[in-house]
């Protein structure tokens, strides 16, 4: 399995620095990426996107995985695709592929996708065979009373 999102052209975050952002996707224990929502809220929310090198299917995507430090984890993450046209390639239409609800803790936690549960969601969007061209992950609330989030890794694996 690889993470899909490591390969990125390009990487962006919505809140703070997207070179910062970058140490969430190096698998290193020594970098993290913190971001200071403002609120523990669910509406208070974060958004690392990514460019792929080159589109992927999104059949062969099989989870999500990611770890927080303990006691500012997020409250939901969400993965989510990014579809382009041709004629307009800096049009990203976004699909949310899936939902998890993190534990607040430090260790790693891996989300498999419910294939058939994905493939509904696509279709409703006009998506259903199509590759994207972006994956996304979309942090929302935080279990800190601040806000804060902080990141040690965020994957999205294929088969």
């Amino acid at each position: 399995m690889k993470n899909q999102l490591q390969d990125a052209a390009r990487v962006r975050a919505s809140i703070g620095s997207s070179k910062e952002a970058k140490c969430a996707l190096d698998d290193s224990n020594e970098t993290c990426w913190t971001v200071e929502l403002g609120s523990p809220s669910t509406s208070a929310a974060a958004t690392l996107t990514c460019v792929l090198s080159a589109p992927i299917a999104i059949s062969t995507l099989q989870a999500l995985q990611c770890t927080f430090a303990g006691g500012f984890a997020p409250i939901r993450v969400v993965s989510m695709a990014g579809f382009t046209a041709p004629d307009a390639p800096k049009d990203v239409a976004w699909v949310d592929l899936h939902e998890a609800y993190p534990a607040d803790g430090n260790m790693a936690q891996r989300f498999a996708y419910d294939a058939a549960h994905v493939q509904t969601r696509l279709a409703a969007q006009e998506h259903a065979e199509a590759a994207c061209t972006h994956l996304g992950v979309r942090l929302e609330g935080s279990t800190d009373g601040f806000g804060r989030v902080i990141v040690y890794s965020l994957g999205i694996y294929d088969a």
